[in-house]
């Protein structure tokens, strides 16, 4: 297999995974929205005193989650059979390309530790682990869409001012995604009102960095951003304003999960350029 062929094909991969990872994402985050969790009429003064056990209800049946965690599962299995694709096919032209294939072997490495998550921890509520697979799988969308991003940005100063802005830009909405884990995971926690007054800053930095990328020559991934930074908001403050119903807070997280990706892609652009 020649070098070209080998590109077009991880890249063909790597929108493959791309995909996989959506759909992981978005059922790990119903199936965890679905567990008994305390009712909750406005956002997040709900979330400002302790809930008794006895108050905690199910947004779905146990019966109606078999189907979802069927497809998680064959999501999860399908995502690992494409990465070890991705990493044979990184490996095979010559000259390697190395920083495909060390990107391949860093998704390798996340999915296996998911996979032993997801064995150890079946079920579990508890913050770590709820971090573990929230991070993972924000991770493995990320390196697997900056894999379908292939083209340098021409000015290599741009690029690293660019790369710069991003990084910034993936720590807010990382502190961001903790932070909602925290709010979800317990009921009195000031974590809720510190991820609502940090979604400004987070949706501005987005806003921000969306504009540069555009000046920078990458007007479809920065029009992408500044669409996700406010879809964020819309749908941050739809669910507050509704008392978090789980279809909202599942299109949250699946738009966060998005904006992360769009933030590292544009943060390695910058390794194009080397």
């Amino acid at each position: 297999m020649n070098s070209q062929r080998c590109r077009l094909t991880l890249q063909a991969l790597a929108w493959l995974l791309v995909a996989l990872m959506l759909v992981v994402i978005g059922v790990s985050a119903w199936l965890r929205l679905a567990q008994p969790r305390a009712p909750c009429d406005l956002w997040p003064l709900c979330r400002t005193a302790t809930v008794a056990a006895a108050d905690m209800h199910a947004t779905v049946s146990s019966e109606a989650l078999r189907p979802a965690r069927s497809v998680h599962r064959a999501a999860a299995s399908s995502a690992l059979l494409v990465v070890l694709a991705l990493l044979s096919i990184a490996l095979a032209p010559r000259p390697r390309d190395w920083r495909r294939a060390r990107t391949a072997a860093t998704l390798l490495l996340l999915a296996l530790g998911l996979s032993v998550l997801g064995i150890l921890s079946a079920g579990s509520r508890a913050l770590p682990v709820v971090f573990g697979n929230l991070f993972g799988a924000y991770a493995m969308l990320a390196l697997a869409f900056s894999l379908t991003r292939t083209e340098a940005v021409k000015d290599a100063a741009a690029a690293a001012q660019l790369a710069r802005y991003a990084r910034l830009g993936v720590l807010l909405w990382a502190a961001q995604i903790a932070l909602g884990a925290t709010a979800g995971a317990g009921v009195a926690t000031p974590a809720a009102f510190v991820h609502l007054g940090l979604a400004i800053v987070a949706v501005g930095w987005a806003m921000r960095l969306g504009r540069r990328a555009r000046s920078a020559g990458l007007a479809c991934e920065g029009r992408a951003l500044m669409a996700l930074a406010a879809a964020q908001w819309l749908l941050g403050a739809s669910a507050a304003w509704w008392g978090a119903p789980a279809a909202l807070l599942v299109a949250h997280n699946m738009s966060a999960a998005c904006g992360v990706a769009l933030m590292v892609g544009l943060q390695r652009r910058h390794a194009c350029n080397s």
